[in-house]
């Protein structure tokens, strides 16, 4: 009798730890484990708002852009004698000349204007060179103060074709003379009037330098 008790005593106790281990083992691996993360969720960090920036012109890049109309591109400008200058027709028996061996140049114009018998006469030499402008006024301006013994030249108003220009007094085959020189990026000039007044030829200038310069084609 005694024996059937105890059995029953062991039978109660080992029901009883196996229960609990099962409750137990249910707490801590199951779907209420406050340490499991739900499905989908990220699993940690931040997640990038931006990146590398794209390239291409379509997404928000930069693109490159062609200069065009009205962006600064520079005015070409070239020389051409016309046929009368300031209203005066070109001298009887003036001949074309060839350019002066200065510096290369891309265009050339020079003649002379009014009654050469009268010696009542204006001359014209410009030139258009893709030389550097520096250099190239320079040169010029040596030639043009030996060839018509000028003296200290005035800065005037060059007109609408910018650049620069001086004027001054100096000789023309031994005579009087006036003399105004220009320059700008692309060409130089000289005009000389014998006889002439350097502050008259001056308020010209700008006139008649444009029957001279001109853009190119």
């Amino acid at each position: 009798m005694r024996f059937l008790l105890w059995l029953l005593v062991i039978f109660v106790i080992v029901a009883v730890a196996l229960t609990g281990g099962a409750y137990a083992a249910g707490l801590i691996g199951g779907d209420d484990d406050p340490a499991a993360a739900p499905t989908g969720a990220p699993t940690g960090g931040v997640a990038p708002t931006g990146g590398v920036a794209s390239t291409d012109p379509g997404t928000g890049g930069t693109a490159a852009s062609t200069p065009g109309p009205g962006d600064g591109t520079a005015t070409v400008r070239t020389v051409a004698l016309p046929e009368s200058l300031g209203g005066t027709a070109r001298a009887k028996g003036d001949k074309d000349k060839a350019a002066p061996g200065i510096f290369p140049v891309t265009a050339h114009a020079e003649g002379v204007f009014g009654d050469a018998a009268q010696r009542n006469i204006m001359y014209v030499l410009a030139v258009a060179s893709d030389e550097p402008e520096g250099e190239r006024s320079a040169l010029f301006s040596t030639e043009i103060g030996d060839r018509f013994d000028t003296g200290s030249l005035v800065s005037v108003e060059p007109g609408p074709l910018g650049g620069s220009a001086e004027c001054g007094d100096g000789t023309w085959n031994g005579r009087p003379a006036a003399v105004c020189v220009w320059s700008d990026d692309r060409t130089n000039g000289v005009l000389v009037d014998s006889p002439g007044n350097a502050e008259a030829l001056a308020g010209k200038l700008p006139a008649l330098r444009a029957e001279v310069e001109r853009t190119a084609a």
